[in-house]
């Protein structure tokens, strides 16, 4: 298809519009891809990437999910897409989820700190 390319190749913070799978995908991951909202027509925003790329946080069909690279570059997608997605809420930059623990974003956060904050203690 012309005018695409992979889910994977898209940078943080790009908006693009699913068009399909490669041709070289497995059946099982086709279906998987399919059950988890990724199907032609749908918008697709790139979150954010873990430190080594892999996984990567994208946001589409009302939901957040980490995918890694193995499967996301068996995504086709049309070229970014400018402005706002039906259904994205405004004023949040990429990167920025409600209900992360402080420090998260920065590697700020100590194991024994999210423990406590898991347990409520603070």
């Amino acid at each position: 298809m012309a005018g695409t390319r992979s889910l994977v190749e898209l940078p943080a913070g790009a908006r693009a519009m699913v068009v399909g799978t490669t041709a070289d995908v497995e059946p099982h991951v086709a279906r998987r891809l399919v059950d988890l909202g990724l199907v032609p027509g749908t918008p697709v925003t790139v979150v954010r990437r873990a430190p080594l790329r892999d996984p990567t946080l994208y946001r589409f069909a009302d939901t957040s999910m980490c995918l890694r690279a193995a499967q996301a570059r068996h995504v086709l997608v049309t070229a970014e897409l400018p402005g706002e997605l039906p259904g994205e809420t405004t004023g949040e930059l990429p990167g920025e989820l409600p209900g992360e623990l402080p420090g998260e974003t920065t590697g700020e956060t100590t194991v024994q700190e999210a423990a406590g904050l898991a347990l409520g203690v603070r």
